[in-house]
């Protein structure tokens, strides 16, 4: 499921159920709400968020490991030197070097227990392993493995994006999970895969980017593992893209999101989401809820008396007066928060004829009630 559904989801199920939207908002999935709203929803926005993903971890083509094996073939023991100078490289040293656009030995220790260090070695597409006919993306990682006999190159992924590589604590006694995340895009969203080491075997477990995987990256964002009560987890952060509210790719408008995970044996999967409580959340909540018809919800993010201009407001009433005054907000449309230069908070909606421009207004601190919403009708800028 491409990732902007995945947060609209996440996120439309939590408005239905925090009216205070106090510090952090807490997020559970609820399949009551989605009996309610499902119909909305898919019909009104699936195909808005149906684009392509970001691919899922490229394997090694076959032919490249093949000619490093060889090249591994000549190295009689287990000295890393030697390993080193026959691979063309410099000394494996226990940190990746500053610049990643050379081959290097990664000395990741002795993962197995069996007396000798294992290796990951970064080879950079165009380098002479006896495979030029092999198209290859710009890197290739494989762990290089001691058996007793000879060293072997097993294979992990291969790629063009930014990367970093972790050993995740050990879990079971001859198992050892490695996990790499790959930065996808100019907002370097992260993308973690995890392989398992163990009887001198590597093999994808678990791969962030594909169909059936529940994480969901972020803008900006990390990635942490840690144990806590006896079970591994991983911590996504960073800033949310949920869609039905876009916000400029580079800048300081949005809201951030911090997803934790916990691995289940072959997958991480999701078992906490919380979105942190600033302005454009609440005109995210605000819109989202609306966008559903859920006109309570709506009402719980506003100071009624101010925003409605009453003394005495009533749900009804705000029910009329966005049927009224705010008809757009009930129909299937995306609104855009400007560029840099604008008012704080503005935000707007390109329709063919017209722009719409919002001006809101909120409370002085958390939850940041919406207390105002001004609009502006201009004429779209000629092409």
């Amino acid at each position: 499921m491409p990732s902007r559904l995945k947060l609209l989801l996440a996120i439309s199920a939590a408005i239905s159920r925090a009216a205070s939207g106090k510090g952090k908002l807490h997020v559970s999935h609820t399949r009551g709400f989605w009996d309610r709203a499902a119909g909305v929803i898919l019909a009104g926005t699936m195909a808005l968020f149906l684009s392509p993903g970001p691919g899922k971890a490229r394997e090694i083509p076959p032919g490249e490991t093949k000619a490093l094996q060889s090249r591994l073939d000549a190295v009689a023991s287990p000295d890393a030197a030697q390993l080193a100078k026959t691979l063309g490289v410099e000394s494996a040293s226990k940190e990746p070097p500053p610049d990643l656009t050379q081959n290097y030995l990664q000395d990741l220790g002795d993962l197995d227990g069996r007396g000798t260090s294992e290796y990951l070695l970064e080879w950079l597409a165009g380098e002479a392993l006896g495979a030029a006919e092999v198209a290859s993306p710009d890197w290739s990682l494989f762990l290089l493995d001691w058996d007793g006999a000879r060293w072997q190159a097993l294979p992990l992924m291969s790629g063009y994006e930014p990367f970093a590589l972790r050993v995740l604590p050990r879990m079971k006694r001859r198992e050892r999970l490695i996990a790499v995340t790959v930065f996808v895009g100019v907002t370097r969203v992260p993308y973690p895969a995890v392989f398992r080491f163990q009887d001198h075997s590597a093999a994808l477990l678990w791969d962030g980017r594909s169909d059936e995987s529940r994480y969901e990256g972020y803008n900006q964002g990390r990635v942490q593992f840690r144990v806590a009560g006896g079970t591994l987890q991983m911590v996504a952060d960073g800033r949310a893209d949920p869609g039905l509210l876009v916000f400029p790719k580079a800048g300081v408008r949005g809201f951030d999101a911090q997803s934790v995970y916990h691995w289940t044996g072959n997958a991480f999967d999701p078992v906490k989401t919380e979105y942190t409580a600033n302005r454009d959340f609440t005109l995210y909540r605000f819109i989202a809820a609306l966008h559903l018809r859920d006109f309570r919800t709506a009402y719980s993010l506003i100071d009624p008396a101010k925003f409605m201009k009453t003394d005495k407001p009533t749900l009804e009433a705000f029910r009329k007066m966005i049927q009224d005054q705010f008809p757009e907000f009930l129909d299937d449309q995306i609104f855009k928060a400007p560029e840099a230069g604008a008012a704080e908070n503005t935000f707007q909606l390109n329709l063919a004829d017209k722009v719409y421009v919002y001006t809101p207004s909120f409370s002085g601190s958390t939850p940041y009630l919406l207390t105002g919403l001004g609009r502006q009708e201009h004429k779209p800028e000629a092409e």
